[in-house]
């Protein structure tokens, strides 16, 4: 189960097929740009990323947004996943494979 909420993710822009891999991370950044953003992530294979971003205020003003990121390590999988792992099957739950 994910640290990462899923339910509040609306579109995933996808660089690969999540359902090629028994699991991805999931992680969450927060950067000042709601659209147009390209992660930066070194060492880490990102297969896609949260767009747009979520406000971290409700009125939507203050210039911050989260955004969810998936990606793998280099020594990707492991036998035993990790806390921050999601599922295809938990992806396809929340509509989020392409």
């Amino acid at each position: 189960m994910s640290l990462v909420d899923l339910q509040h993710i609306q579109r995933v822009k996808w660089l690969e097929d999540p359902t090629r891999h028994p699991y991805v991370r999931v992680t969450q950044t927060i950067n000042g740009t709601k659209y147009s953003w390209k992660p930066a992530l070194p060492g880490l294979q990102v297969l896609g990323w949260e767009n747009p971003g979520r406000s971290l205020m409700p009125d939507g003003r203050n210039g911050c947004f989260a955004r969810a990121v998936f990606f793998l390590k280099s020594y990707d999988p492991c036998p035993d996943p990790p806390a921050e792992a999601v599922t295809p099957a938990e992806l396809r739950a929340a509509g989020l494979l392409p």
